[in-house]
């Protein structure tokens, strides 16, 4: 049980992203999104210390995170947008998401710079320089999809 309605847990649910479940980390953001923030004036939950859970929604909604303190990795989630642009100077982020809507939170099918992907994240190298994001999203589980072990966000430790 998380409570994902401020700033201690709201990293939980891409965790799902590590452990062959990505699928989840889709359901679980998703919910989150629909059930914690709404349209009114107290529809955003927790205290909003310097904008966390507003951003953390933004992210979501571009279905990314970033996890990783101090690094440019991030994990996925799924897009809640069919066409985005992130604009950076170092690069853009074209995200497309057939199919994309609040009921249709699962990856049947990903592309990073229209080579098929299943990994549930992406390299530092693609949050500095930018790059393109094709998806086809469902309303059914797509449980195959990042489950492979070598497909896991990398976990990084002290080196040895």
């Amino acid at each position: 049980h998380a409570e994902l309605d401020n700033e201690p847990s709201i990293a939980s649910p891409w965790l799902y992203d590590f452990v062959g479940a990505p699928w989840k980390t889709q359901e679980v953001v998703r919910a989150a999104m629909k059930q914690i923030w709404t349209n009114a004036p107290d529809g955003i939950s927790g205290n909003d210390d310097l904008g966390e859970m507003s951003s953390w929604y933004v992210w979501a909604a571009l279905g990314m995170y970033p996890l990783y303190p101090g690094r440019a990795e991030l994990v996925l989630g799924s897009p809640m947008f069919e066409d985005a642009v992130v604009d950076r100077p170092s690069g853009k982020i074209t995200i497309h998401a057939k199919g994309a809507r609040m009921n249709a939170p699962y990856i049947a099918k990903m592309a990073v710079n229209g080579r098929p992907n299943s990994k549930p994240w992406l390299p530092a190298s693609f949050a500095t320089h930018g790059g393109t994001l094709d998806y086809r999203l469902s309303q059914t589980p797509q449980k195959e999809w990042g489950a492979a072990a070598e497909d896991a966000p990398p976990s990084f430790g002290p080196e040895k």
